[in-house]
């Protein structure tokens, strides 16, 4: 089989319009599935963040009340 040079152009355009074409569709439905992954995390971490935050919160507050205390000891000696 001996294909003129202009069908051989036409044959290397066609497969690399094809493989563009795959590879966006597998590009595609990758990022959804990530997508997805990253709203369940989301979802998941946002909650605890706000926990996390109210714990720090609660920490510092006895921190400061500690601090008040030993300041308090030591200024009635």
């Amino acid at each position: 089989m001996h294909f003129t040079i202009g069908a051989k152009i036409l044959g290397v355009a066609v497969m690399l319009v094809a493989l563009m074409i795959g590879l966006s569709i597998y590009s595609v439905i990758t990022v959804d599935r990530i997508e997805d992954r990253l709203a369940v995390a989301a979802d998941s971490l946002i909650p605890l963040v706000g926990k996390v935050a109210a714990i720090d919160a609660a920490a510092l507050e006895q921190e400061i009340i500690f601090t008040r205390l030993l300041r308090s000891q030591g200024t009635s000696r």
